[in-house]
């Protein structure tokens, strides 16, 4: 709660590309686990309320304010630009420890979007997101 808004939005966009398990149904058990573990692990952040930080309308609501459809679709949405700067700035390191393996930068997006779309049930990510292929 004490950090920027655009501290926020980095810790977002970084959880959400080393941890795509995150689009997995609303009522997956640990699907934010992982996402929790990375920012007290890594950024030294308590998180309590993660979902919140994923897919609460404070989030999902920022460019449209329209109500409905699938928050957390919309908040990935919105980050999409510092997800792809994670996607650089990051160590392989965590892409192997979160992904299980080292995937070149040109291939993180692609990846992410793949194992995303393995995950997300009633939308497919890779349909909806990083439309702008300019990977």
């Amino acid at each position: 709660m004490n950090l920027s808004r655009q501290e926020k939005r980095q810790l977002r966009a970084e959880a959400a590309i080393l941890c795509p398990q995150i689009v997995k149904p609303s009522r997956s058990k640990d699907k934010y686990s992982d996402a929790v573990s990375y920012m007290l692990t890594y950024r030294g952040v308590l998180c309590p309320q993660a979902r919140d930080l994923f897919s609460a309308g404070s989030v999902a609501l920022r460019a449209n304010q329209e109500r409905g459809g699938n928050y957390l679709q919309r908040a990935l949405a919105d980050i999409e630009d510092e997800m792809r700067t994670a996607t650089i700035v990051l160590e392989d390191a965590l892409f192997e420890e979160y992904w299980g393996r080292v995937v070149p930068i040109e291939e993180r997006i692609p990846t992410w979007l793949e194992m995303a779309d393995s995950y997300a049930r009633g939308w497919v990510p890779s349909e909806e997101l990083f439309l702008s292929r300019n990977l």
